[in-house]
């Protein structure tokens, strides 16, 4: 896919495993989080949704999709080079990924403030605010002691029943993200059980500089500080972030008590389907932290 930005001789093409070592580089200028796992993710689910950005032989651009079922797709890790930024090259690369997802009536993506004014050019609005919090150590948590029901760890046996209320709350199938952290951080992955029918539930995965905490699903304030507590007292690492909706105070102050600050913000937009939006609108209830911008 040859093409010429500005004075650049770009060439655009579908990113490669050999890709994953000027990925990492371009993520960590951003300063990004993402491990090459996340990475692996995405050229697993969807080899042809990700891309490269080439100017000769240096790669100074990224970005990936993923269909999460019908109705839902997203967009994540469009990064560009610092030397390269300002060119152009960051709005072809969202305009190929969009162009990719026409089928799907929805397109979402949780936007930097850098990258909102590209999207909002192409269309997308923004839905609601999300706050990245940090703790430069995870708090310790005292955890009641004997049986935790209907807190329970989550295991594999659970993945479709909150796969299933992970539908209910992100609007689009994403089980395999969800199998994925599951494997990845274990120790992370609680549920609640009440009545034996699951309410809600936390995953986690290994970052590069932070573990992550979410997606975090629940059906009040108090059942999200249950599966935060849990996880967070499970780990032994050092930075701990979360991605935390605006307008969960509720948790957002729990975590400040907890020694959790505002890192960055970043905006959660959509392009497409007004109901599916106004349905993320209304799901907001149920989340309390989202997996990461790059998953949803």
């Amino acid at each position: 896919m040859p093409g010429r930005e500005g004075q650049l001789d770009l060439h655009l093409r579908h990113m490669e495993a050999g890709d994953l070592a000027d990925a990492m580089r371009l993520k960590e200028l951003a300063g990004w989080n993402q491990t090459e796992d996340d990475w692996r993710l995405f050229l697993g689910s969807e080899p042809e949704g990700c891309f490269v950005a080439q100017v000769g032989s240096r790669v100074v651009a990224t970005a990936a999709t993923m269909r999460c079922g019908p109705r839902l797709a997203w967009i994540g890790m469009v990064l560009v080079d610092p030397d390269f930024r300002c060119r152009g090259i960051g709005t072809r690369l969202a305009e190929i990924v969009v162009d990719r997802l026409r089928g799907h009536p929805t397109v979402g993506l949780d936007a930097t403030p850098a990258g909102r004014k590209i999207y909002e050019r192409l269309g997308f609005k923004e839905e609601y605010g999300v706050l990245r919090m940090r703790a430069e150590r995870a708090p310790e948590i005292a955890q009641p002691p004997g049986p935790l029901q209907p807190l329970q760890p989550l295991g594999v046996g659970d993945l479709e029943a909150i796969a299933s209320l992970d539908r209910q709350a992100f609007g689009g199938d994403r089980q395999p993200v969800l199998e994925d952290f599951l494997r990845r951080a274990p120790e992370s992955a609680w549920q609640l059980v009440p009545a034996g029918r699951v309410s809600g539930f936390c995953l986690g995965r290994p970052g590069a500089h932070s573990h992550q905490i979410g997606p975090l699903v629940a059906q009040a304030d108090e059942d999200a500080v249950l599966l935060a507590g849990a996880a967070l007292s499970r780990l032994e690492c050092g930075p701990v972030v979360m991605d935390v909706p605006e307008a969960r105070t509720g948790l957002r102050e729990w975590l400040g008590r907890r020694g959790f600050v505002v890192e960055r913000a970043f905006a959660r937009m959509y392009l497409g389907e007004a109901a599916l939006r106004a349905a993320s609108r209304a799901a907001q209830g149920m989340q309390f932290a989202v997996a990461g911008p790059e998953f949803g």
